[in-house]
């Protein structure tokens, strides 16, 4: 009986400490949302945080993208983007003919690595 005892009581502190954990990112995450809103009316310049260079995308899978049009630095590193967000040159929207583009991920954390 006081192995069960002790059992339902480990069970039931990991499982309110789960709870605790969740709140806390949940928190922490609306905060993070919240930043991104407000940086949005702005446009930086100089040394920048991460909450004031990203943007919302609508693909759920990705959350965060660059924002257009960047020239400012980033954790001590130049950071420029074009007008789609990324860090590239700008490049036309139509593909020319016989020609076929491959579109590769753009590291959202780690700017300045080519």
């Amino acid at each position: 009986m006081k192995i069960a005892l002790r059992l339902l009581l480990m069970a039931l502190g990991l499982l309110i400490g789960a709870v605790v954990l969740e709140a806390g990112l949940r928190c922490r995450t609306a905060y993070d949302n919240r930043r991104v809103q407000l940086a949005m009316g702005k446009n930086p310049s100089g040394e920048v945080q991460m909450g004031e260079i990203v943007r919302f995308i609508p693909n759920r899978r990705l959350v965060y993208g660059f924002r257009p049009q960047l020239e400012v630095k980033f954790q001590g590193e130049p950071l420029q983007t074009n007008k789609e967000g990324f860090r590239d040159g700008d490049h036309p929207l139509e593909t020319p003919a016989g020609k076929r583009r491959v579109r590769q991920g753009d590291p959202l954390l780690a700017p300045g690595e080519e």
